[in-house]
């Protein structure tokens, strides 16, 4: 008889125990997820207030391979991505004298530059890219192959530090540069403005970040006055 309570005390112990620890990692899993959106909100608010109240941030100079695209480049927004609260690279947008209008986002060179806080494979990125671009309504399945393999053959796989910058030139493509070194050019325009269009189109999936982008990024000269 002892033996049998003993071991019946032993189960429900045991039920206990397991019920307690599923019960600490729902709650951990929680947390996580409530870190992650007070992380991501803050991101939304602290980005644009640094971009806004800090000069020094936007008189920053523009990297030289950026310089010699885009003349007269300034910075017109910066912010970190974040993936349910683990930052994945910081984001700077560059523009020139004639900014990024929203309302005509092909009129004119700008430079997006990443800088990675992590590892990831090229092959990924291009990957990632593509999701990106069916989630906004940019391209059509025709156009998804051909863009990833054109990705994936410039694309190099990067670490933490590792800068890749990637310059619009209407009409044209997109240009690539790692590290301020150029790597490859894809000469689409369609590819250019769906590519663009996943950090800069209004159904982006990061609309904190666009904000944080294109905090500055009106044109410097009176509109009467731009370049067509």
């Amino acid at each position: 008889m002892r033996i049998r309570q003993t071991s019946y005390l032993y189960s429900v112990l045991s039920d206990a125990a397991l019920t307690l620890l599923r019960i600490s990692a729902l709650l951990t899993l929680m947390n996580i997820w409530h870190n992650a959106s007070a992380a991501d909100q803050a991101d939304g608010v602290n980005g644009a207030q640094a971009a806004s109240d800090n000069p020094a941030s936007r008189s920053a100079r523009a990297p030289l391979h950026i310089q010699s695209v885009i003349p007269h480049a300034r910075l017109a927004g910066e912010g970190r991505f974040r993936w349910f609260g683990i930052p994945i690279y910081a984001a700077q947008l560059w523009v020139g004298d004639n900014g990024y209008q929203p309302s005509a986002p092909d009129a004119a060179s700008f430079a997006l530059d990443l800088r990675y806080d992590r590892s990831f494979e090229g092959s990924k990125v291009a990957e990632s890219s593509i999701d990106q671009m069916r989630k906004i309504g940019r391209g059509s399945d025709a156009e998804y192959g051909p863009w990833l393999s054109q990705m994936k053959a410039i694309f190099p796989n990067v670490v933490e530090g590792s800068r890749l910058t990637g310059i619009f030139l209407p009409g044209i493509g997109a240009r690539f540069y790692m590290d301020g070194k150029p790597i490859g050019e894809i000469a689409d325009p369609q590819f250019s403005s769906a590519f663009f269009g996943i950090w800069l189109s209004p159904k982006t999936t990061s609309a904190p970040l666009r904000k944080q982008l294109l905090m500055h990024a009106a044109p410097s000269k009176p509109a009467n006055n731009l370049a067509p």
